[in-house]
């Protein structure tokens, strides 16, 4: 699997004080937390975002993080060591 952004604010270049978060580590960190925002903005626990649109992420990631943020991209890859694909979510804190 190729590393590729599948989505990006066009306002995201040149931006100041952005952050990458990626999905395994999310699930990771605090699987309960993950559950509780995916459940609540997605419908569901599952841990593939292919489908999900960006207003969808941008929800999620407010809710995870219990702050408001702006999501900038989203870059989709494969995890080295295990092979399964992983998504990193570009934002900055609003």
């Amino acid at each position: 699997m190729k590393m590729a952004f599948t989505w990006k604010n066009p306002a995201w270049v040149g931006k100041k004080d952005i952050h990458i978060v990626w999905s395994d580590h999310m699930i990771l960190n605090n699987i309960d937390q993950y559950e509780t925002a995916r459940q609540s903005t997605v419908g569901d626990t599952g841990q593939d975002w292919d489908s999900v649109a960006p207003p969808q992420v941008e929800n999620f990631l407010s809710a995870y993080f219990q702050k408001k943020v702006g999501l900038q991209a989203i870059r989709k890859q494969q995890n080295a060591a295990l092979g399964f694909p992983v998504w990193g979510f570009v934002y900055e804190a609003k």
